[in-house]
């Protein structure tokens, strides 16, 4: 029934660019980065009693927004710079490289999709204890999709060095 929007594989292919490509395991650095280094700043937050307030939260909904639809383009010019068969250094490893900045756009435009609902919770909500707990759900997701966004920020970076140089 949900199939149309199952998102698993999405999250599954995003994770599986965790591992390194030398060794084909998983790099616990990695998950801490990605993972622990959102927990540790939203617990911060936590902890400290901080809160987004609905000014603040319609602020970051409209640039999550605008986020998000410039992920959509960037997908869009990742397929087509993929279809150039165009090899940069082996077919296997150009395919890996696409496939990888491919999930990793994907799971950035979910996590930003995901971020809009404790948003505009935060823009409607007037409970104080609430609104932390939010906020600091928030303060997680931005973090997780910034980290995330350099990650794809350094792989796009490669492939065009790469490009440039052939």
């Amino acid at each position: 029934m949900f199939s149309k929007i199952d998102i698993r594989s999405i999250v599954a292919d995003h994770y599986k660019t965790l591992i390194s490509l030398k060794t084909k395991k998983c790099l616990f650095s990695d998950y801490f980065l990605f993972v622990g280094t959102p927990v540790i700043f939203s617990g911060i937050f936590y902890f400290y009693c901080l809160k987004i307030d609905s000014s603040a939260a319609s602020v970051i909904t409209t640039a999550v927004t605008i986020l998000a639809g410039l992920l959509f383009n960037l997908l869009v010019l990742i397929h087509t710079v993929s279809n150039r068969n165009k090899s940069y250094t082996t077919k296997e490893d150009t395919y890996i490289i696409f496939m990888e900045v491919y999930s990793n756009i994907s799971y950035s435009i979910f996590v930003s999709l995901i971020s809009l609902i404790p948003l505009i919770f935060l823009s409607i909500v007037t409970n104080n204890s609430s609104a932390r707990i939010v906020s600091a759900i928030v303060i997680f997701l931005i973090i997780h999709l910034l980290l995330t966004l350099l990650m794809i920020l350094k792989r796009i970076h490669l492939m065009l060095r790469l490009e440039f140089k052939s």
